[in-house]
């Protein structure tokens, strides 16, 4: 739920990660000269605070996937493969229906940001077992956060 809240309450959190990881390392904390702590995460394996909610995000998107979440879920997410009589690219690659949504709060729901990020997820981690989807995926952004 922390991670639908607003940009203003995660940059907080995110403010301290990097204000800890700097001292962990004795970087310099302020002015001008202040180091990156997103090198430093990245030497320690870290992911940053919005990382964090990514991957748990699409570890209950895999878990619904794989039909490990009870059934009060099932009506949050519905397969493309379902909405059409014919097959699609999109419902191919088990990607999920994307509903239509106007306000912003109905954006920042894990229902609507989800949907997202399964779509960008490599087509190969969607079969994986829950274990090895953790930490595939978990590399997997890692080394998108290495490249930013």
């Amino acid at each position: 739920a922390w991670g639908s809240t607003s940009k203003t309450n995660l940059h907080k959190i995110q403010t301290k990660q990097n204000h800890v990881i700097r001292l962990m390392f004795f970087a310099t904390l302020s002015g001008k000269n202040t180091d990156s702590a997103l090198p430093l995460l990245n030497i320690l394996e870290m992911l940053t605070v919005v990382n964090v909610y990514r991957l748990h995000a699409l570890k209950f998107i895999h878990a619904l996937h794989k039909g490990v979440l009870p059934e009060l879920f099932n009506h949050f997410f519905q397969n493309a493969s379902n909405v059409h009589n014919y097959n699609t690219r999109y419902a191919a690659k088990q990607n999920l229906h994307k509903f239509r949504v106007k306000t912003n709060t109905g954006k920042q729901m894990i229902s609507f940001m989800a949907i997202d990020l399964w779509q960008e997820l490599p087509y190969n981690f969607k079969d994986l077992n829950q274990f090895a989807f953790s930490k595939s995926v978990k590399n997997h952004i890692l080394s998108q956060q290495y490249q930013t």
